[in-house]
């Protein structure tokens, strides 16, 4: 299973104090990509939601899942 929370309070602390953190992580792990992505307004230091996606890099169509994810967050905000 995959912690979002636990996953986005590391990339808090990774990423510099005067810097915004990113709005999405992708990780690659062999045949899979797991994409990690903040909904809108949502700060790291609460309890944040989020999408996660995990895909297999042979078949996902990744421009078009991004795409898809920025217009849910919009619906969802």
């Amino acid at each position: 299973p995959t912690d979002l929370a636990g996953g986005t309070h590391r990339l808090g602390q990774a990423v510099a104090a005067d810097e915004a953190p990113p709005d999405e992580v992708l990780v690659t792990s062999g045949p899979r990509q797991t994409l990690l992505r903040l909904l809108p307004g949502q700060a790291l230091n609460d309890a944040p939601l989020g999408f996660v996606a995990v895909l297999d890099r042979q078949q996902a169509n990744l421009p078009l899942l991004r795409f898809k994810l920025l217009d849910a967050g919009r619906l969802l905000d």
